[in-house]
């Protein structure tokens, strides 16, 4: 059975508990934070801030997770 793949931006959502759990986090827009997810990236000037707002309330997130996903 073939392992499907998760997109390194859908990945990230996921570990925060979903579009608008992540948005209210980072203090982004749902709608940004979705189009992230439709594109499979997250931006880069963004994507410091993600891990430390990850870190701050527990979420294990390396930056390897914000290229490869899971």
């Amino acid at each position: 059975m073939q392992r499907k793949s998760i997109n390194s931006a859908r990945y990230v959502i996921m570990k925060f508990g979903g579009v608008r759990a992540m948005a209210r986090a980072i203090g982004r827009s749902p709608s940004a934070v979705c189009s992230w997810q439709k594109s499979g990236r997250i931006p880069s000037n963004l994507q410091a801030h993600i891990i430390d707002v990850a870190h701050d309330h527990g979420i294990h997130l390396t930056p390897r997770h914000l290229i490869y996903g899971g």
